[in-house]
C-alpha cells in the first residue's frame, strides 16, 4: 500500500501526480515517512563513499596542482573543526520504513 496520497478540498482523491503538480496549492500530496538522523555531512560523505569517489578524482586528475585542489576541495566537504562544514551541515534522511528502524547511512554507531 502506499503511503502517499491526496487530498482537494478537504477530501481525499485519486493520486495522479500528472493532473496535482501543474497546479501547485489547489491539492495536499502527504506522505508517512519516518524522519532519521540527523548526521554530519563528513559522516554523510564518508559513509556514502567519499574515498573511493576522492581516490578515483586523484587518478583522473592531470597533475599535482589539481590534485592538491581536490584535496583541498574534499577536507573543506568533511572538516569537522568548530566552523567546518563537514561539522556545520547536517542530512535528514526520510523513510516510509518506522522511525526505530536501521536506514543506511543513519546507523547509529559507525563512522
Amino acid at each position: 500500500m502506499s503511503t502517499l496520497r491526496c487530498f482537494a478540498r478537504l477530501r481525499r482523491t485519486k493520486v495522479c501526480l500528472r493532473c496535482q503538480l501543474p497546479h501547485p496549492g489547489l491539492s495536499d500530496l502527504p506522505s508517512q515517512v519516518a524522519f532519521h538522523g540527523p548526521i554530519t555531512q563528513a559522516a554523510f560523505l564518508s559513509r556514502m563513499g567519499l574515498a573511493a569517489m576522492l581516490e578515483r578524482s586523484l587518478l583522473k586528475a592531470k597533475d599535482e596542482a589539481e590534485r592538491a585542489k581536490i584535496l583541498k576541495a574534499a577536507g573543506r566537504l568533511v572538516d569537522t573543526g568548530p566552523k567546518g562544514m563537514g561539522r556545520q551541515y547536517q542530512f535528514l534522511g526520510l523513510s516510509t520504513k518506522p522511525r526505530d528502524a536501521e536506514v543506511y547511512p543513519f546507523v547509529a554507531g559507525i563512522q
